[in-house]
């Protein structure tokens, strides 16, 4: 998926349709994002009512940008919609939250002569140290 906001248009995604049928006026969640299908085109930038599996196009109707990797999810209602990116919202900052914290308990900190790099691809030397490898 690729999404963008476009100033006349609001929120635009490309798609491609995997399983089931995408249809205008359903509700749908994108990661963190929902919204309604307000318009579908196709790869011909034609509007369609419908689009079936296999089908690239492009959907106007989310609340905000999804991330690339997210998937569309049709859903029955609005609220399940919303629920639904509301929720994994949630997920999201309670896992970065166990992140930030496991890397605040666990920071260690090398002595300069310890900070040291070679890439495997040019043998070139980045960094700081006499270049072996640090136990300490």
């Amino acid at each position: 998926m690729e999404a963008w906001v476009d100033p006349g248009q609001g929120t635009v995604a490309n798609v491609l349709v995997k399983r089931g049928t995408l249809g205008v006026g359903e509700f749908i969640a994108a990661g963190t994002q929902w919204g309604k299908v307000k318009r579908l085109l196709g790869s011909d930038a034609q509007p369609m009512r419908s689009a079936g599996p296999s089908a690239p196009v492009q959907i106007v109707g989310l609340k905000g940008c999804p991330e690339t990797s997210d998937s569309i999810v049709a859903c029955d209602s609005e609220k399940a919609a919303k629920e639904r990116a509301e929720a994994l919202l949630r997920a999201q900052t309670i896992a970065q939250a166990e992140v930030d914290d496991m890397a605040a308990d666990e920071c260690v900190s090398l002595p300069p002569h310890c900070i040291f790099a070679t890439c495997a691809k040019s043998g070139l030397h980045v960094g700081q140290g006499a270049g072996a490898a640090c136990a300490e």
